[in-house]
């Protein structure tokens, strides 16, 4: 164990870590410069990452080629050289004319910061392939989307993060294939499904937890190929239908309601240790899947020999 230089908490630093930075640690000249051990613990690593990844704030700001107004995840305050995603994309500048030679009498760092600040940085970060997303950052190929980030081939959707192949969907977080989803929640392959989280091919349903291969189901938790269910009973399509027609999920009060209400019904019924399938060796994981080897590792899929990481 060692104290985190930051928070003063103590963290471990394994056999098998030490292992690893020996083995990326850089050869130069013939000579294996050896990568120190990590002075901050992970949480306060996880800080310093974030502080260089804005992705929900957005400002207002010239192009400092072309000179038009554009978003910027930089605002107009900051010291970096910002170029619209048009420009930066483009022809119209050699990032070769950028290049500077190395001088050995000056620190690393002085000299990697004079590099950061005038080699242009994108507005947002986008692919060149979006069409009407000028308000996204960490996009790609996405289509009439507003304010989403960490997410790609999306169509018509708006206020989300993690979201891949989706759309018409609003405010989701970690939604994956679906159509027509609202507040939803770590929910893949939904269609027509609101105020749920974790479920799996699920449609035309409301307020599910921990339900797969559900349709039509309402206030429920920890269903299996099920249609028809209110409240966790069995109805007929009738009997369903009746009582789903008598909730007015128009009124903010009732649909306000109904959440504090499923909230307290989820807290009652037991939950999986994590959540996560095809999974060998995995530790301190949660939403993790086919993966191997790995620790700390959460929203991720297709890992092996990992630690520490998120959404991948």
């Amino acid at each position: 164990m060692k104290p985190c230089t930051q928070c003063k908490m103590d963290f471990l630093v394994t056999d098998a870590d030490r292992a690893f930075y020996d083995k990326v640690s850089p050869i130069v000249g013939g000579k294996k410069i050896a990568l120190p051990e990590p002075t901050l613990c992970p949480d306060c690593r996880q800080q310093r990452h974030l502080s260089w990844k804005n992705e929900r704030t957005l400002y207002k700001r010239p192009c400092d080629l072309c000179k038009r107004s554009t978003m910027s995840v930089l605002s107009s305050e900051s010291p970096y050289t910002v170029y619209c995603r048009d420009c930066w994309w483009s022809d119209h500048w050699d990032p070769m004319d950028f290049g500077q030679d190395f001088d050995f009498g000056r620190p690393f760092f002085e000299q990697f910061k004079d590099l950061l600040l005038k080699v242009p940085k994108q507005a947002v970060h986008q692919n060149n392939n979006a069409e009407n997303c000028e308000y996204t950052t960490a996009t790609t190929r996405n289509r009439n989307c507003y304010l989403i980030s960490s997410s790609g081939y999306n169509e018509d959707c708006y206020y989300g993060i993690f979201m891949p192949r989706n759309k018409n969907s609003v405010d989701n977080i970690h939604i994956m294939d679906s159509q027509l989803c609202y507040e939803c929640i770590d929910c893949e392959k939904g269609y027509d499904l609101a105020y749920s989280q974790n479920t799996k091919e699920c449609s035309a349903s409301r307020f599910l937890y921990d339900c797969r291969n559900c349709h039509h189901c309402f206030f429920s938790y920890g269903l299996r190929n099920k249609e028809y269910v209110f409240r966790n009973q069995s109805c007929t399509k009738e009997e369903y239908e009746e009582k789903i027609a008598a909730i007015d999920f128009t009124s903010y009060k009732v649909v306000e309601s109904l959440k504090k209400e499923f909230k307290v019904f989820c807290e009652k019924h037991p939950h999986l240790f994590y959540e996560g399938q095809n999974n060998q060796d995995v530790a301190a994981c949660n939403h993790i899947f086919n993966s191997k080897g790995c620790e700390g590792c959460f929203d991720a899929d297709n890992l092996e020999d990992c630690k520490i990481l998120r959404v991948v």
